[in-house]
């Protein structure tokens, strides 16, 4: 089971919009990046966008399970769906 980070630091009650915001605020940072996201991959979700940006800033899957509220099963379900996701770079 995860554990909750002090001070109530999760996105356990964000919606969609508030992982969007963050996705834009971070493509300040590093537009490439961002850019590689949306033109990598078909479709996927703020979310799972979020979920990208936390293992590229080198967060654990500790932390991130700690960020997002979720279990590490949770962690490997979203690596593998957001890798199902991946365009073939052959197309």
């Amino acid at each position: 089971m995860p554990t909750k980070p002090e001070n109530g630091k999760t996105t356990v009650l964000w919606k969609k919009h508030d992982f969007e915001i963050v996705i834009e605020y971070y493509r300040l940072t590093d537009v490439e990046f961002v850019d590689k996201l949306e033109t990598s991959y078909d479709e996927i979700s703020p979310k799972y966008k979020f979920f990208l940006i936390l293992e590229h800033i080198g967060k654990t899957d500790k932390e991130i399970m700690a960020i997002m509220c979720v279990a590490d099963v949770t962690v490997r379900s979203i690596r593998s769906r957001v890798n199902k996701k991946k365009k073939d770079v052959a197309r």
